[in-house]
């Protein structure tokens, strides 16, 4: 796991398409493992993510399984009270459930001739069969060190509580039917830039020291083109930290505005709907 919680460190080389992870169907939680559980007569006529949340909620509530504490209570009165001597005083449910869970995910079964073992330095024994298998293979090849970013756990809602993780990416781009698109991105590489940017705007922080020269050469034109002559090409990015023109900062402006209303027409709520559901006037 990533140091930022989120993604995958690699430990060793991993070639394209290469199976990083497997896990058998019967481990699954989907509809039909909530069908044949316990609450699956009840979950008949709801909606597929409804009845698994339900499965979910119920499987986290569940603090002692009643068979394991069956078994434990048989194993405390047959076994551990009259050899208490032998064992760590006291061995509790939790203890029993952890020994449980240790044999479940990691030993193997019917292992040339062995009814159960456990392996040093093996985990995941138990987990794999030739049942039908989930594979998680890596998309790219990945180098030993190098971390593959899960981006569907920041899509679907995990949070970083850190401030400066409040981010927002703003793209910008030098137009290509921009007249002095050539003269542009020449100024833009010259200073470590190209014809697309991205800037992280982070919440609390000063903006990146490049956003605004960027924004006022994306948007430089008419009386202000001057500037992209080349007896300015050594000192015209040092121009570009203050303002241009009216004009030049006011053409800022509406392309801030216009990258903003893009990057939120990918939401299926308009910023009206999610106001009133935050109760912000």
């Amino acid at each position: 796991m990533g140091a930022e919680g989120l993604g995958l460190v690699a430990r060793r080389d991993i070639g394209r398409n290469e199976v990083v992870l497997e896990v058998p169907k019967k481990l699954w939680i989907n509809p039909e493992s909530v069908a044949g559980s316990e609450i699956g007569g009840i979950c008949g006529g709801l909606k597929p993510w409804i009845s698994v949340a339900l499965f979910l909620i119920r499987e986290k509530s569940k603090k002692e399984r009643s068979e394991l504490k069956r078994e434990f209570q048989r194993v405390e009165q047959e076994i551990l009270e009259p050899n208490s001597r032998l064992f760590p005083s006291p061995v509790t449910l939790e203890d029993f459930t952890w020994a449980f869970g240790i044999l479940r995910s990691r030993a193997f079964s019917r292992l040339r001739g062995e009814n159960l073992v456990l392996i040093p330095l093996i985990k995941g024994g138990g987990l794999f069969s030739r049942d039908l298998l989930f594979s998680l293979r890596s998309p790219v090849s990945v180098k030993a060190g190098e971390q593959v970013k899960l981006s569907p756990a920041s899509n679907y809602g995990f949070i970083e509580s850190k401030s400066d993780r409040n981010v927002y990416t703003l793209t910008l781009q030098i137009s290509e039917s921009d007249q002095f698109a050539g003269d542009k991105l020449d100024i833009a590489e010259t200073n470590g830039l190209g014809e697309t940017a991205e800037f992280d705007i982070i919440l609390g922080y000063p903006l990146p020291a490049k956003l605004l020269p960027y924004l006022r050469l994306v948007a430089l034109g008419g009386t202000d083109a001057f500037l992209l002559e080349s007896i300015f090409s050594n000192t015209i990015w040092g121009h570009l930290e203050l303002p241009v023109s009216r004009a030049n900062e006011e053409l800022v402006c509406r392309v801030v505005r216009d990258a903003c209303k893009t990057a939120l027409s990918g939401y299926q709520t308009t910023i009206e709907e999610v106001r009133s559901l935050l109760h912000v006037p």
